[in-house]
């Protein structure tokens, strides 16, 4: 079977409200038919540019937390929420509920998908310097 990136999509979309509804960080059980989980959905749609849904504001102002703002100055797509997500799922892998500093404002204004995906002090050398 074929899935297609409409598919993914909507995997991604179960999966991110499964994070933030019921703290499910994998999401492999949200009911739609696929086992895939939300670390590797975030890695397939790390680079699409499609729009994400604006009514998933609300969750996105609790993933951005302080730096909400940022994510609401241009339209976003599935891949910098994606970006974003990643870049969560490591912190709290490492124990943290998030991760630390202007970790937004770095995702968001990264070179390429990748960048963004590393952690802060591979990315910049542990400063910031915007």
């Amino acid at each position: 079977m074929k899935i297609e990136m409409l598919d993914y999509r909507r995997f991604f979309r179960n999966r991110f409200e499964l994070l933030f509804r019921h703290n499910d960080m994998d999401g492999s059980d949200a009911g739609d038919g696929s086992a895939i989980g939300l670390r590797e959905l975030c890695e397939i749609l790390a680079a699409d540019d499609e729009s994400f849904p604006r009514h998933y504001d609300r969750d996105i102002r609790r993933l951005c937390g302080h730096e909400a703002n940022i994510w609401f100055r241009d339209e976003r797509s599935y891949g910098d929420v994606a970006r974003l997500v990643t870049r969560l799922l490591e912190a709290r892998s490492g124990g943290n509920t998030r991760p630390s500093g202007f970790w937004v404002s770095e995702v968001l204004h990264c070179n390429s998908p990748i960048d963004a995906m590393r952690s802060p002090t591979a990315a910049n050398g542990g400063l910031n310097r915007a």
